[in-house]
């Protein structure tokens, strides 16, 4: 199904006629005033000024997870340990002894089967 180009509003045709990479405006990184590189200048041996000198202006999601994660650890040092045990699922196994059981059970099963073996293929 088809729109005819008359039904169409003349922006949308323009962005459509645009080449590739040119339909849509991007938006740009405003400049730097020049007060603003003054004082920068100025505070150049500040560490938090001198790493955005390097590095560029961080984003405010930055920001807002170095405060959420500075929360979140003040939160752990404060929370007491939980009062009650954690639920064990019936399907775990026992870690203590689990290798050693399991060895054991495989070389046990493996001296029967011969042992029947032995003892039954005379009657075969």
């Amino acid at each position: 199904m088809t729109i005819s180009s008359a039904r169409l509003a003349p922006g949308v045709r323009s962005v459509l006629d645009a080449p590739r990479g040119q339909r849509f405006s991007h938006p740009r990184i405003p400049a730097v005033s020049a007060r603003e590189e003054l004082l920068l200048a100025q505070m150049g041996d500040n560490p938090r000024v001198a790493y955005r000198q390097r590095h560029g202006i961080l984003p405010a999601w930055m920001e807002v997870q170095h405060a959420r994660l500075s929360l979140a650890a003040v939160e752990t040092r404060t929370a007491a340990p939980p009062t009650r045990p954690r639920h064990r699922s019936h399907r775990k196994v026992c870690e203590s002894g689990s290798l050693g059981l399991a060895l054991c059970c495989h070389v046990l099963a493996a001296a029967l089967g011969a042992f029947a073996h032995h003892v039954l293929s005379p009657l075969l």
